[in-house]
């Protein structure tokens, strides 16, 4: 089955097409450049189809359609990579760089009900020392921001150890 033609707006010349694509550093906004270049060419050769565009590249005929459609619809701008001049949007750090410290400290030692800390645990720890609620994902962000990484104390010679080491390391 024949792909659907879209039109073309000619928002730049076949030339300058080809020089944005060579030239272009980035590489998300490279590709596009890429589809909407080869699409051109079809296009003057009156034989636009976005499935031999999407075959060339390796990305969906869906894909080229919308990166297209808003080729027509914003222009050159369009094809910008926007997550590049916006990466994090406006959001702010849920802790303070002295609550991040007041963490930092906790941490180090043993939780309030003893084992070890755990992503719920740093979530409950923020809750009653600042008052924030915070979600078990960003919990383990902070843990991995502090340096701290998956995964459970045991001892090196579980026979050395005393009885009472034996079972504070025991699950409970």
């Amino acid at each position: 089955m024949p792909s659907k033609a879209i039109p073309l707006h000619p928002h730049l010349s076949l030339e300058e097409l080809e020089q944005r694509y060579r030239s272009c550093k980035d590489a998300k906004e490279k590709t596009r450049w890429q589809v909407i270049w080869l699409y051109a060419q079809q296009t003057r050769e009156n034989r636009p189809s976005t499935l031999a565009v999407s075959r060339a590249t390796g990305f969906s005929q869906n894909w080229a359609y919308k990166l297209i459609r808003r080729y027509n619809a914003e222009g050159p701008e369009g094809l910008i990579d926007k997550h590049r001049y916006n990466p994090g949007g406006d959001k702010r750090a849920l802790l303070s760089k002295q609550q991040q410290q007041a963490l930092g400290r906790a941490l180090q030692e043993r939780p309030p009900d003893g084992g070890v800390w755990t992503a719920p645990k740093v979530a409950r720890w923020v809750k009653e020392h600042t008052g924030k609620t915070m979600a078990e994902v960003t919990a383990w962000t902070y843990l991995r921001r502090l340096g701290f990484t998956l995964q459970r104390p045991r001892p090196r010679h579980p026979q050395r150890a005393t009885a009472e080491a034996r079972a504070a390391f025991k699950k409970s």
